[in-house]
């Protein structure tokens, strides 16, 4: 009789334990086995641009050893803003991820103008992919032969140097205003439809200077259509080690660059983030993810989740304070 009641009592501590644990896994979304379906990857940006072709190789790379399809597709609109909320109302399960750009993100938002329905804290960071930094150009019979040059001329002349950027409250926008910011001058901006844009204006000598991001124009400047004065960062970009950084001439807070990343909406179980952290680490510090993303010139910057989440807090206080400037040189 006591072997009955023993044998109950455990047969209900093991009913316990089991239910505990299908309650915690349908309570966390996690399942054994994850992935098992396809995964979807969001691009908010067009097909075919720079964002788009780094998902795709990075996701063709990825789901080898995930062993489920990464579909991408594109959710084009609102600055990155309409695919990044699809995202934000997703189900936290592993099986919706997106493609974020910074300081695209940090914008959308930060901007009241904006009214996004998410905030930062709406997605898990997974992993930084590339981290294209900002350059300043001018075409090859410039007067200006360094960033300095272009600062005297423009204490100079307040407000005549014309500056091509893409678009007002990007990475280009921001390297503008924190190069006015710490030069003390004042230069006029002239928005482009794009980088080829902005380029064949300069060469055309519709446009004094130009910024974009070194993958943009690193090909026209080692084949010597422009003349690079500046790269915004404190360390040299490989795709054009001649051209020296804004630190080295004398402005170490003049930084500026166009990030991509993994993330997904907020509330991914752990076990399934650091399964996502690694794979996806180990395919963008593959060989064959450096080869193909280096071919356009962009940098390749890995970051965990952690690294990642760090940078993405900064350039939120970094963007926090440059939309002000920008509001006060409205």
């Amino acid at each position: 009789m006591k072997m009955l009641k023993l044998t109950g009592a455990l047969g209900i501590g093991l009913s316990c334990v089991v239910f505990a644990f299908v309650a915690s896994a349908q309570q966390t979304g996690s399942e054994p086995g994850y992935p098992t379906k396809p995964i979807t990857l969001i691009v908010a940006q067009s097909a075919g641009g720079s964002t788009d072709m780094g998902a795709r190789v990075l996701a063709a790379i990825a789901e080898k050893d995930l062993g489920q399809p990464i579909i991408v597709v594109n959710r084009v609109g609102g600055g990155g803003q309409i695919g990044w909320t699809e995202l934000a109302r997703q189900k936290p399960d592993g099986y919706s991820l997106a493609v974020v750009n910074l300081p695209a993100l940090n914008t959308v938002t930060l901007n009241p103008d904006r009214k996004a329905a998410f905030g930062l804290d709406a997605f898990e960071p997974i992993a930084n992919q590339i981290l294209d930094q900002g350059i300043i150009t001018v075409r090859p019979d410039s007067p200006y032969k360094s960033l300095q040059d272009l600062i005297t001329d423009a204490k100079k002349n307040p407000g005549k140097i014309r500056v091509g950027i893409v678009g007002l409250h990007g990475h280009a926008h921001f390297g503008l205003l924190s190069l006015q910011e710490a030069a003390g001058v004042k230069l006029r901006t002239v928005q482009m439809e794009g980088s080829p844009a902005i380029a064949m204006a300069l060469m055309g000598g519709h446009l004094d200077v130009g910024i974009d991001r070194v993958g943009s124009w690193a090909t026209r400047v080692r084949a010597g259509d422009l003349r690079g004065l500046a790269v915004l960062d404190r360390e040299r970009s490989k795709f054009v080690p001649g051209v020296p950084t804004s630190a080295e001439q004398g402005f170490p807070d003049v930084i500026t660059a166009s990030a991509a990343g993994i993330v997904g909406p907020k509330g991914i179980p752990d076990p399934i983030l650091r399964k996502l952290e690694a794979v996806f680490r180990k395919a963008i510090e593959s060989p064959e993810h450096v080869e193909k993303i280096e071919k356009t010139g962009q940098r390749i910057k890995p970051m965990g989740r952690s690294e990642y989440a760090d940078y993405m807090r900064d350039w939120q206080n970094r963007t926090r304070r440059l939309l002000e400037l920008a509001a006060k040189a409205e």
